[in-house]
């Protein structure tokens, strides 16, 4: 995100330099920032596939950044200071701004640890080290509560900063090699990305999203339409295709994508999309350049840089208060967009107009200071906050459920796969799928939210051999879709594990959706023959932040009813949909929803102990106390005896 804004103003020059101005990439920056904006403000129907604006920044990032550097180089001018300098200009003002804002709030708004834990996430992304910080911190629960996290957009800075430190060095080292030299080595840099990210993101998901080496093929795309010598479109259809083309690429992709597909290949029809808008309009003059060029959209890529740094911490806190509604949101967007404007014309502009600009030395220096007095200001404030504020004890207690593990309940790593255990070859079915000769065998099938049924299952119905096959993001229902971990789970139980054994009972549980229980009642004909029984359990109450933190809050607040406005409304039209849907079918339908929300929705586990540790799983406790109501209710006709 950091050169999304690299001209300076009007003028036709781009950093002080001889580029050309181009109105089509500030109108690229717009496409880019606004579905971001509207996918992280939970707009998935606007743009499911919001989040590759991301990618899409990359490219403009490669391509502004190549096009200065070999301006300078061109030009006899290139010194790598120089550079350095013009990126704290570009970056620090607007940047340092926000975590000022950040800190200063968490101190008013967040419990003392949070408030701790933020200074942490602010010195990573002081350092320019949030990528590594959220790859380390990137398991399936952690996952959970990243939305507590008001710098989490932060990541993508840092792969950019990270990439420019070491692409400038690269660029130095092959000045005096020909052009042909240098387009050469930095394709094959962008090529070995490519190549490493597909291979690395079949393990290790995580690293091939967050870490550099693995996302310079983005950047070095858009740096070799730079400097590559392509040749020139002479006729005008071929400019107006082209440039047609890549808008649909980058629409098309934003809205016919989701989270599921993995990357790169989620990552690569924008990006090729967007490369192919910046070379068809470098001549200027298309009907899609004309457009990118209109005012509306050129303005929202002038702020887009302040946009994208304000948007998520207004999103992270204004949770801490409620879940706004649609209009709310789109309010809130609105709001944002001013906050961003203001900071683009009062933070941004004033420190790149040259009559204002310091010397290297003295931007530099000031960028020590302000990295130095940050830094302060972040290891401080979680203490300054403990002193400040009095927290009840029990609300500390209560808060710490954030960091519960729930690893060994849910038999991660062998019965249970997720984002960490990311491979089929990990499921352990001689332990996950053995059956017992002297007892009721069930098998429990689907996503996390069936894994976190097996404590409570296993308390309160002893006497069953609980069998298990789940697999984070997987729905358990015929020909299933997601990552390789959930396909490849789903198959092998469908097609080779079922049809070779009979089962007293099967329950499928997930985090089902609007729309599932037509798929649901299909599967659930196609395993009766191979099982007594077959369950569904609906969907449990969920809410719009981490329980625990709701919970504490209520406690130090004294307000015994603040969960309500925190509970999101889905799981319940769900629960009323599969109700319908399945009653006439040979299903045994079992509502979650009905057994903990009849009339309140229980929130407790025990005294000090949340029912959920997070937005939606139960702790050990709470599954315990689930299936305690639902073995009165409504599996009282479980199958609980041992073989005669």
């Amino acid at each position: 995100m950091g050169a999304t804004r690299g001209m300076d103003g009007r003028n036709g020059r781009l950093g002080g330099h001889s580029v050309k101005y181009r109105a089509d990439i500030d109108g690229l920056r717009a496409l880019a920032i606004l579905p971001v904006v509207a996918f992280h403000f939970g707009l998935e129907r606007i743009a499911q596939g919001g989040f590759l604006g991301v990618d899409v920044f990359f490219v403009i990032s490669g391509y502004l950044i190549a096009s200065i550097i070999y301006a300078d180089i061109d030009g006899g001018r290139y010194r790598l200071f120089d550079f350095y300098a013009r990126r704290v200009r570009r970056l620090f003002p607007a940047l340092f701004a926000m975590f000022a804002a950040v800190i200063v709030t968490v101190f008013f708004v967040a419990f003392p640890s949070e408030a701790r834990d933020t200074g942490k996430t602010i010195v990573n992304a002081v350092l320019f080290l949030s990528n590594i910080a959220a790859y380390r911190s990137s398991g399936y629960f952690e996952q959970q509560s990243a939305t507590t996290n008001p710098l989490l957009h932060t990541w993508s800075l840092s792969v950019e900063e990270q990439f420019y430190l070491v692409f400038p060095v690269i660029v130095f080292a092959l000045r005096r090699f020909s052009p042909n030299v240098r387009i050469a080595g930095l394709a094959a840099i962008a090529l070995g990305s490519f190549a490493a990210a597909a291979m690395t993101a079949r393990t290790d998901p995580h690293a091939a999203f967050y870490l550099v080496q693995y996302r310079a093929w983005e950047l070095g795309l858009g740096a070799l339409i730079a400097i590559a010598p392509l040749p020139d479109l002479t006729r005008r259809w071929q400019a107006e295709v082209l440039g047609a083309a890549g808008i649909v690429l980058i629409l098309g992709s934003m809205a016919a994508m989701s989270e599921a597909t993995p990357f790169p290949v989620v990552a690569l029809p924008p990006c090729i999309g967007v490369a192919a808008a910046i070379y068809a309009g470098r001549s200027g003059g298309t009907a899609v350049a004309r457009l990118l060029g209109l005012a509306p959209l050129r303005f929202i890529g002038l702020i887009s840089y302040s946009l994208y740094l304000w948007h998520w911490p207004v999103i992270v806190f204004i949770r801490y208060f409620g879940n706004p509604n649609r209009w709310e949101k789109l309010a809130l967007i609105v709001v944002c967009i001013g906050l961003a404007t203001l900071s683009w014309k009062f933070i941004e502009q004033p420190f790149r107009k040259r009559r204002h600009r310091a010397g290297t030395y003295e931007t530099l220096k000031g960028a020590g200071f302000a990295v130095a007095a940050t830094l302060l200001a972040s290891v401080v404030v979680g203490d300054f906050s403990a002193r400040f504020w009095d927290v009840p004890p029990r609300a500390q207690r209560v808060l710490a459920y954030i960091n519960y593990n729930a690893r060994a309940d849910m038999r991660a790593g062998s019965c249970f796969l997720s984002t960490v255990d990311n491979d089929a070859a990990l499921f352990r079915d001689d332990l996950c799928l053995r059956q017992a000769h002297d007892r009721k065998n069930v098998l429990i099938l689907g996503d996390s939210h069936a894994a976190d049924l097996g404590p409570g299952l296993r308390t309160n119905f002893p006497r069953i051999n609980f069998l298990q096959a789940t697999a984070s993001g997987c729905k358990p229902v015929l020909q299933t879709t997601g990552r390789a971990r959930c396909t490849e789970l789903m198959r092998q139980v469908f097609e080779n594990y079922l049809p070779r054994h009979h089962l007293d009972a099967i329950i499928l549980s997930a985090q089902w959706l609007p729309g599932d229980a037509a798929t649901v009642r299909a599967t659930v004909a196609a395993l009766r023959p191979y099982a007594d029984r077959v369950y569904v359990f609906g969907p449990i109450a969920e809410y719009r932040l981490p329980l625990p933190r709701i919970l504490a809050r209520s406690v130090a607040d004294r307000n015994a009813d603040l969960a309500v406005s925190f509970r999101t409304t889905t799981p319940g039209v769900v629960d009323r949909e599969f109700a319908a849907a399945l009653a006439d079918s040979a299903a045994h339908y079992v509502s979650v929803f009905h057994a903990l929300c009849d009339p309140n929705c229980v929130v407790w586990a025990r005294r000090d102990e949340p029912l959920l540790f997070d937005t939606g799983h139960l702790t050990r406790d709470g599954s315990i106390l689930l299936l305690a109501r639902l073995r009165r209710d409504a599996l009282d006709d479980l199958p609980a005896g041992s073989v005669e």
